[in-house]
C-alpha cells in the first residue's frame, strides 16, 4: 500500500511539474507572440514610410526629367537661332 501511495505522490508531482512547465511555455509563447506582433507593426510602418519616400522621389525625378527635357529643347532652339 505504501508503495502505491508513494507512486501516486510521484505521479502527482510529475503532473504538477508538467503543469508548471506548460504554464511557463505558454507565458513564453505569449511574450514571443507579443514581441513578434510589435516587430511586425514596426516593419509595416517602416515599409509604408519607405514606399512614401519612393513615391516622392519618383515624382521628383519625373519633374526633373521634364525640366531637363524642356531646357534641352530651349537650348536646341537657341543653337538653331544662333546658327542662322
Amino acid at each position: 500500500m505504501k508503495s502505491l501511495l508513494t507512486e501516486l505522490d510521484e505521479v502527482r508531482g510529475r503532473r504538477e511539474k508538467s503543469g508548471l512547465e506548460s504554464d511557463h511555455i505558454t507565458r513564453l509563447q505569449n511574450k514571443q507572440m507579443t514581441e513578434f506582433q510589435a516587430n511586425l507593426r514596426a516593419l509595416e510602418i517602416e515599409k509604408s514610410t519607405l514606399r512614401q519616400q519612393c513615391d516622392s522621389q519618383s515624382r521628383e525625378l519625373s519633374t526633373l526629367i521634364e525640366s531637363q527635357t524642356e531646357l534641352t529643347r530651349r537650348l536646341h532652339e537657341e543653337e538653331q537661332r544662333s546658327a542662322r
